[in-house]
């Protein structure tokens, strides 16, 4: 995307963030409905806690972080279809079966019943802060990663949004994540501390991850570790040296807002969702970009 393009495309949806069609449910505008509400989400692989369960509807700012080591992803999500939130975690927990048709059946049914609004992968090493615009409603904040743990029922707390608007605008953005045929159209080099622009146009469920490379890692080298872990072989070269960190799984043409808080070094950037034509996870099939970070 050159210079041009880009900052057309955060100008326009900047704008359209800010001011969206609100009609008379807007809050009056003043110093502090200007500013985004914010949800404090603190999760372990046990349980999440979050507050506040109630904002006004439009720009909402999550602050993410985890006191665990291990790689947490709290996603955020409303249902569009007739399921209730058990059928739905049903369908979740079918979706990770080693089953491909029911894999495949489930996942078609989350695809369908829900709308994916991004959220974060953290570590304690990396807290992140996602923006989500969210119409009034129901929604929810799910550890996707407690599908088959005990812990399943204390991952997932309702956040309840609106009825009324609050005018806010989004924060500053430092440039643009496209994710576009497998690729990530973003620049080679960032900055640890950026907040990106991120818009899903794959036609599919997916999110943008960082993982830690070695210094001297090479796209060649980066294939064929991720070729011997499908194979389920040792990798000729261990490069990969961080859990993955970044904005949750956003649903076809949606766009969400991350803000990263990345160490320097060499990192990838890639998606572990399930490619809903080939079966196979995007990281597995070059579906990634190396970046620098400084």
């Amino acid at each position: 995307m050159q210079d041009m393009n880009r900052r057309r495309f955060l100008a326009v949806a900047g704008a359209a963030a800010a001011v969206p069609a609100l009609g008379s449910g807007v809050a009056s505008a003043s110093a502090d409905t200007l500013r985004a509400a914010t949800v404090r989400v603190v999760v372990t692989e046990q349980k999440i806690t979050m507050t506040p369960s109630r904002v006004p509807a439009g720009l909402v700012r999550f602050e993410v972080s985890t006191p665990d080591a291990a790689s947490i992803a709290p996603g955020i999500f409303r249902l569009r279809g007739s399921a209730g939130i058990d059928k739905f975690l049903e369908y979740y927990v079918a979706a990770n079966s080693r089953d491909l048709p029911t894999k495949q059946w489930a996942t078609g049914m989350i695809d369908k019943e829900a709308e994916f609004l991004g959220g974060a992968a953290v570590t304690n090493v990396s807290p992140m802060v996602v923006t989500a615009f969210l119409r009034p409603g129901r929604h929810y904040v799910f550890n996707y990663n407690a599908a088959l743990t005990p812990y399943l029922r204390d991952s997932i707390l309702p956040l309840e949004v609106g009825p009324r608007y609050g005018l806010s605008w989004p924060p500053a953005v430092d440039d643009v994540i496209v994710m576009r045929n497998n690729a990530y159209e973003m620049p080679s080099r960032i900055r640890g501390r950026s907040t990106f622009l991120v818009h899903n146009a794959t036609g599919q469920v997916n999110e943008v991850m960082f993982l830690g490379l070695t210094p001297d890692a090479t796209a060649d080298d980066v294939r064929a570790f991720w070729a011997a872990v499908l194979a389920g072989k040792k990798p000729p070269k261990v490069v990969v040296t961080s859990l993955p960190e970044g904005l949750a799984p956003l649903s076809a043409g949606g766009t969400g807002i991350v803000t990263t808080a990345l160490p320097p070094g060499k990192y990838m950037v890639t998606t572990f969702m399930y490619d809903r034509n080939t079966w196979l996870k995007g990281i597995f099939q070059d579906f990634w970009k190396i970046v620098t970070v400084c």
